[in-house]
């Protein structure tokens, strides 16, 4: 997994959502925004782990799957794949009608 860009694409509350190549797909990859100068992240990494934990056993047609977690390049970052149209946010703002499927 290798990111791409040198800014994040958004933020959050607690995480930084980073544009991100595996294998040549392409990936979201969130990060704890809180991370300290000497690498040490802060405690909303827990917070970043039991999402990962939810995620995995989440299964909707509107929900994007989890492809996983990765320790590489920051001690723990959750990675999906891309989504053009960005957050839920940014989809309800766009579509006249979500689907409640």
């Amino acid at each position: 997994l290798k990111r791409k860009g040198r800014r994040p694409e958004a933020a959050g509350g607690y995480a930084d959502i980073w544009r991100g190549d595996y294998d040549g797909r392409e990936m979201a990859v969130k990060v704890s925004s809180g991370y300290d100068s000497s690498g040490v992240p802060p405690l909303d990494i827990k917070v970043l782990f039991e999402e990962a934990v939810v995620w995995k056993h989440l299964h909707h047609p509107n929900i994007v799957p989890s492809v996983g977690i990765d320790t590489e390049m920051y001690p723990l970052s959750l990675v999906c794949e891309w989504m053009p149209h960005g957050s839920i946010t940014a989809y309800i703002l766009i579509t006249e009608r979500p689907d409640s499927g």
